[in-house]
């Protein structure tokens, strides 16, 4: 779950760029003798740097939430399978535009791993990098598939065939 957190070293180092350059060019306007503009602009400087600060730390709170989630093996607990489940369904079932309209993808991918999951199928480490991304909310179904969509399609592939071997001996 570390690898997706924000460090306050970078955002310290960030904002104090966009502040220094913001301050040096409030003290060209001001000695330009436009001081009302010079702050102004380092004002909305400083307002835009404290409220990043406050999604760079409510972002890292939104983690620690999801922390006990965070999958870090090939098989999921029982609290980890009913919260995958759950999202996964809600976010099939949502009207965002691009689940609507790519509804037969996110299926695939809703499908996939219910399967996995139901059936205490091992998950590979794409997959469980995968479900980790959904969790921290970076991705919804159908992105995901169009983002590894070679994962899903082999896999589907190799189902496809194993139920067609399945056919043929019943």
């Amino acid at each position: 779950m570390e690898q997706f957190k924000s460090t306050y070293s970078d955002w310290f180092l960030i904002s104090g760029l966009l502040l220094s350059m913001g301050g040096t060019t409030s003290y060209a306007l001001c000695l330009t003798e436009k001081t009302l503009l010079a702050f102004i602009l380092f004002f909305i400087l400083l307002i835009v740097t404290i409220c990043w600060w406050f999604q760079v730390f409510e972002y890292n709170m939104k983690l620690e939430e999801k922390k006990p989630y965070y999958v870090d093996g090939p098989f999921l607990n029982a609290s980890q399978k009913d919260y995958f489940t759950l999202s996964l369904r809600e976010d099939l079932n949502s009207d965002k535009k691009r689940i609507f309209y790519f509804r037969e993808h996110a299926r695939k991918i809703f499908y996939h791993y219910e399967n996995k999951l139901t059936n205490n199928i091992a998950l590979s480490k794409e997959e469980q990098y995968i479900l980790n991304l959904i969790l921290i909310e970076e991705l919804d179904l159908c992105m995901a598939y169009f983002r590894f969509q070679e994962v899903f399609d082999k896999q589907c592939a190799m189902d496809t065939e194993y139920n067609e071997s399945e056919n043929i001996v019943l």
